[in-house]
């Protein structure tokens, strides 16, 4: 999958951390139809227009990045749905502890069994269909091919309960 996207240097006046947040109302608001550079940085004017990015988080995207993501395999699958596509889904979920420990594949203490445990999230991206829901978690680490699988494995723990709540 291509990395989305890589912030690192694209503003200064933005920390890392502060570029990779601003992605999230980017990908939150804009159109499905734009996929192309050039429609994505017009997509971006009008949210900066509209007050919901900064001119210093608009200057922060990697809109070839993003139009690298949006035309990859995964990308074009997503825009085929884009009807059942739903964006930073906030979620409540409760789990009892057995479920989350087969989740997690972490043990709880057994004197909590009788409990049970709220998660609650925002999922980046996810697509409902009705035999298969699939989850986005967009990341904008910049993550050699040789580190994926280490990183796959660091975020792993985030978002298996999504998964849990979504299923």
């Amino acid at each position: 999958f291509p990395k989305l996207p890589k912030v690192t240097g694209k503003n200064p006046q933005l920390s890392a951390a502060d570029a990779g947040t601003a992605h999230h109302p980017f990908l939150q608001n804009f159109s499905l139809r734009a996929f192309e550079t050039a429609e994505l940085a017009a997509e971006a004017g009008r949210l900066e227009r509209e007050k919901v990015l900064s001119a210093d988080e608009r200057e922060a995207l990697d809109l070839e990045a993003i139009a690298a993501f949006w035309n990859s395999e995964t990308g074009r699958k997503i825009r085929q749905h884009a009807e059942r596509v739903k964006r930073e889904l906030a979620f409540t979920a409760r789990f009892r502890p057995t479920e989350l420990d087969n989740i997690t594949g972490k043990q709880s203490d057994a004197s909590l069994d009788d409990e049970f445990i709220v998660v609650q999230g925002v999922v980046d991206l996810v697509v409902l269909l009705p035999q298969e829901i699939s989850l986005v978690h967009f990341k904008t680490d910049d993550v050699r091919a040789e580190d994926l699988k280490e990183m796959t494995r660091l975020y792993e723990p985030h978002l298996k309960p999504y998964a849990g709540a979504l299923g």
